[in-house]
């Protein structure tokens, strides 16, 4: 990549070697795969169904394939997709991740003390990630039991608080079990324990310069930040959960650091899309339809839906709109979920349909998809029949817009020619 210093923004170079890093790594491993003749899942539908049967197979066969190692990178490839926009590169990884802690799985062996730190440690280290990767999948009751046990083994006991007082075992461990109550929705527990890490951290100078254990500490503010806005609503405390779940909240000249707290992140971002999605000013604008389309196809990816940006995919929102619509708790969620089905209804018509282009100008009936198509324009209101379907105002669903759009657009076409 061409270095430009007088044009480029400050971190222009510093997010370059970023991605150069991710894409190095995704090759890395992903080359790794294909040397010992495992199927790359983010290629082929039918990876998951071989690299399962691997799972059950005798251990010689699991080493010769280097099974393990990319089962262990599951997490990275997932986010490393996710980052480039390949979502379904990602969920077939996030899928795989689900088997780092095997199911049917025990909550741990029972031959080792369960009092022991280390070994505590090293439990939530493997049941933290496959609680992510079953929550972005859609198995919410897998997650919710992996996170109840990471929540558990990533506790310190008031003996060994006493005992470390401040230092790197409170604040490395800590800030993983506030994400893990975070996730059970325990807001007032989680932000003790957040807290608690926050206090540590700020007075131990390792924390401020040590850059190999950056993780916890980068996506700590975020946590706190989410506790604070559960448990004291404001729009001070909004704004600021909003400002934490930016992707750029957890850049790190560490590139390791950063690649992880990336995959926390992101899945705090498909829990709270009324909170990730872009805000009222940068949502109308093309690029803020196109981030918060993805966001829809992540929200729902995590309840088991999966939204594969074709014009079928909308008979999938045509079933879950109007149940989702109407369990929402306040007006506030039921905006965000117009934004985000008018969001993905608006960009599967752009990309289906060459030519067509975002238009929020003001004083306009409201943002819409048009096609200039010469005999006339053609012109879409996707987040307007969002609402009508919502509110009983038409009985047209999304998919039959898509075909009457598609109709014109051809006719259109045709009488232009």
């Amino acid at each position: 990549m061409t270095r430009r210093p007088s044009k480029s923004p400050p971190n222009a170079e510093l997010r370059s070697r970023f991605d150069q890093f991710l894409i190095e790594t995704r090759a890395t491993v992903e080359g790794y795969a294909r040397e010992r003749g495992l199927t790359v899942p983010s290629e082929s539908p039918e990876a998951l169904s071989e690299i399962t049967r691997l799972l059950s197979a005798p251990a010689l066969e699991r080493e010769s394939t280097g099974l393990d190692y990319v089962l262990n990178m599951c997490p990275r490839l997932a986010t490393i997709h996710e980052y480039f926009g390949d979502l379904t590169g990602a969920m077939a990884y996030y899928q795989l991740g689900t088997q780092l802690w095997p199911y049917p799985w025990p909550k741990h062996p029972t031959n080792r003390d369960e009092n022991d730190i280390s070994f505590r440690d090293a439990l939530s280290l493997q049941q933290l990630p496959a609680a992510v990767s079953c929550d972005r999948v859609g198995l919410r009751d897998r997650a919710r039991v992996l996170y109840e046990w990471a929540a558990e083994h990533s506790r310190l006991t008031d003996e060994e608080l006493a005992f470390h007082g401040v230092d790197q075992v409170v604040w490395e461990r800590l800030p993983w079990r506030s994400y893990a109550l975070v996730c059970l929705e325990r807001w007032e527990e989680a932000r003790v324990v957040g807290e608690q890490a926050h206090e540590v951290a700020q007075k131990d100078d390792r924390a401020q310069t040590t850059e190999s254990y950056q993780s916890p500490l980068k996506i700590l503010p975020v946590v706190l930040a989410l506790t604070r806005f559960k448990t004291e609503p404001s729009g001070g405390t909004r704004r600021e959960a909003v400002r934490m779940l930016l992707p750029q909240s957890v850049a790190s000249r560490v590139h390791e650091a950063h690649l992880h707290a990336l995959f926390y992140l992101f899945n705090l971002r498909a829990r709270h899309p009324d909170l990730a999605a872009p805000q009222q000013g940068d949502a109308l604008s093309p690029e803020g339809a196109r981030q918060t389309a993805e966001l829809c196809q992540k929200w729902l990816a995590r309840q088991g839906f999966i939204l594969d940006r074709t014009p079928e995919s909308l008979n999938v929102l045509d079933r879950l709109m109007r149940p989702s619509y109407e369990a929402a708790p306040d007006e506030e969620a039921r905006n965000g979920m117009v934004a985000l089905w008018g969001s993905y209804l608006g960009e599967i018509l752009r990309e289906e349909l060459a030519g067509g282009q975002w238009d929020f100008e003001p004083g306009k009936p409201g943002p819409a998809l048009v096609w200039d198509m010469g005999v006339g324009e053609l012109r879409v209101l996707p987040y307007k029949h969002i609402l009508q379907i919502l509110t009983g105002k038409t009985s047209q669903s999304l998919y039959e817009l898509w075909q009457e759009t598609e109709q014109s657009y051809v006719d259109m076409g045709l009488a232009t020619r």
